[in-house]
């Protein structure tokens, strides 16, 4: 994987197991401590173990990297830490491997990493599909909910727990987003067309017009992909196009990648 990336244009960077804990819940709220291990050092500083690496990529881009020409393409491998209840497919330590593209050009630079995405995973043996969806879209399906019932239900969209979005959202908005989440099986510009439809809103029209350019760059590389709108991501930080991919005899460890675009340098 390393050599592949390195093939792309992409250079190995490493960062501490430990960060202080404000770089994680700067973004993502005091909620996250729950989910991460915590400490104070000699100082009294607050510190955590890394839950995930794109953020102290950022923090490292931010400090000492910010002034280097762009796009900057950065890859790293390193172990992470969750607070969690350990089981089958969920550990309280785990490796990840990834990449970053910084400063890239919209729509093209979605469509390269997720045609690298799939090209790492191929050659590691495993065949999957690039499932691709625009946070854009269902957000503004959810735009005129309060932002803790709007967290909540993306939450839910997250971990597919149709019974508690029932409790939660209003008839019509859930109604909306039951229609978004059962398109499928058919062309997806088509799909594509219908969603913004359902979505109604001139965010949504922007972020399908974004999302047609990632797919026809897709296309390009000749990178399977299928649009699900369920696919909304874990970590609030993501703001456009997202993606996931799955391998099929993994039970609960199918999900083997993820990703999607952001702007937390700010």
């Amino acid at each position: 994987m390393r050599e592949e990336v390195e093939r792309w244009g992409y250079r190995e960077v490493q960062t501490p197991v430990f960060e202080q804990l404000e770089l994680f819940t700067l973004k993502s709220g005091d909620e996250i401590k729950e989910e991460i291990y915590t400490f104070q050092d000699r100082s009294g500083r607050s510190m955590a173990l890394r839950p995930e690496l794109t953020a102290p990529v950022i923090r490292m881009y931010v400090e000492s990297m910010s002034r280097v020409p762009k796009p900057l393409r950065l890859y790293y491998f390193g172990n992470c830490f969750r607070y969690e209840r350990p089981q089958r497919g969920r550990f309280r330590e785990f490796w990840q491997f990834g990449v970053e593209l910084v400063g890239g050009k919209e729509g093209y630079s979605e469509a390269e990493l997720m045609a690298l995405a799939h090209r790492l995973v191929m050659l590691v043996g495993v065949t999957t599909t690039v499932k691709v969806s625009h946070l854009g879209i269902m957000s503004s399906i959810l735009s005129e909910l309060d932002e803790g019932t709007r967290s909540m239900a993306m939450h839910c969209i997250d971990k597919r727990d149709i019974p508690a979005l029932h409790e939660l959202l209003p008839s019509d908005v859930l109604e909306r987003v039951e229609q978004l989440l059962s398109l499928g099986g058919g062309d997806p510009f088509d799909i594509l067309s219908e969603a913004v439809e359902i979505a109604g809103t001139s965010k949504a029209e922007q972020a399908g017009n974004t999302l047609t350019s990632v797919l026809k760059n897709l296309e390009m590389y000749e990178t399977p992909f299928d649009i699900d709108f369920g696919i909304v991501r874990g970590l609030d930080y993501y703001r456009g196009v997202v993606f996931e991919m799955y391998a099929e005899g993994l039970g609960a460890q199918n999900q083997v990648c993820g990703g999607g675009s952001y702007s937390l340098t700010e």
